[in-house]
């Protein structure tokens, strides 16, 4: 079972996804006829109804374009505007953030989606990930010691775990971690089960979440690994920022580290995605995006889908750093009991409160 939750990196398209993905390069636009509206528009229909993740809804988006195109509501003669007409058709149908259209024309791959990505793909993919850092933008110590790890997209373990134990290792002696996926618009589920894991307490057994999978009719379940390459950052303070923004496999990290209670979410409402999926070609040079499974978390028995992660400490997204940090500064500087530290935390909650006010 592959999934891309919330970030593709497949073919040509590269990039963090939150309505619909970030194309890079910009897809080609191309005039298009009856014919292929109708190859586009049914082979839209038939993935719909083998792959979503809910058979009635996808039901439901299959007859609704299928029917406007029958009526002649799509008469479009471009490719990019009939995917737009499309796009939001099936949003009108029932929101989900995941599910979308797109021309990319040069889209290829071997085998079946559900299949194992192909050694070349998976070069692909080790390739981009070295491009984009690992996904991680930023990693800083702030004054008090306060740990920070800006975490742009969670990519396939395989490829980022050595990079995720060098930061863990690098803000390993810090007073307070700061995990910011304000930008972050997801990724791999193993990837961040495999970060959940550094916050659970060694030789504990944390079962973090589930992924249902229609087309197998599968469960796979995630649990905390017993074994990591970095070192541990259990019983600490952690806070996770969290913005409008953050999709997906940010989400599931986030309401994780919240249902687990391994830390607190500071910043704004998520986007609201939790059915991950993958891209399939629908023809006539179309593919799109089908959510073909929903997380289950094992806490509350269901997810974040259309409701997003709700913060513990709601603000707006420019604000939740300096409210994570002086919130860390202040739980730090309760805890602490040496003069000199005090001293030094103190400082640092001093000049920290000057430049924010």
């Amino acid at each position: 079972m592959r999934f891309q939750v919330g970030i593709l990196l497949i073919g040509a398209l590269a990039g963090t996804s939150t309505a619909q993905p970030k194309l890079a390069p910009k897809q080609p636009d191309a005039a298009i006829d009856a014919t292929m509206r109708k190859a586009a528009v049914g082979g839209l229909a038939d993935a719909l109804r083998k792959r979503y993740v809910f058979p009635a809804i996808a039901e439901k988006y299959a007859a609704a374009v299928e029917k406007k195109l029958a009526a002649g509501g799509y008469p479009q003669t471009t490719a990019s505007a009939l995917a737009d007409a499309i796009n939001a058709d099936l949003q009108v149908v029932n929101k989900d953030r995941h599910l979308w259209i797109r021309f990319a024309p040069d889209f290829k791959r071997e085998g079946s989606p559900d299949d194992e990505p192909t050694p070349a793909e998976k070069a692909e993919m080790k390739q981009r990930a070295e491009w984009m850092a690992y996904g991680i933008d930023k990693i800083e110590r702030l004054h008090g010691n306060i740990g920070l790890v800006d975490l742009r997209a969670f990519l396939r373990k395989e490829d980022v775990a050595s990079a995720i134990a060098a930061a863990m290792s690098l803000v390993a002696n810090t007073n307070a971690l700061i995990i910011d996926l304000r930008e972050n618009g997801g990724g791999e589920p193993e990837t961040v089960a495999h970060l959940v894991s550094y916050f659970v307490a060694d030789g504990k057994k944390l079962h973090v979440n589930d992924i249902y999978d229609r087309p197998t009719n599968n469960t796979t379940e995630y649990w905390a690994e017993p074994k990591l390459a970095g070192p541990r950052y259990a019983g600490r303070r952690i806070y996770v920022l969290t913005s409008a923004h953050t999709f997906s496999g940010a989400e599931e990290f986030a309401y994780d580290i919240q249902t687990h209670k391994l830390g607190t979410i500071i910043g704004e409402i998520t986007g609201g995605g939790a059915h991950p999926g993958d891209v399939v070609p629908v023809g006539a040079g179309f593919i799109a995006f089908v959510p073909q499974g929903r997380a289950i978390n094992p806490i509350t028995k269901t997810n974040w889908e259309g409701t997003g992660v709700k913060p513990d400490v709601a603000t707006t997204a420019d604000k939740a750093l300096d409210t994570a940090y002086l919130t860390a500064l202040k739980a730090v500087l309760d805890d602490e009991r040496d003069p000199k530290r005090r001293d030094m935390l103190e400082h640092a909650l001093s000049e920290a409160q000057q430049s924010h006010r």
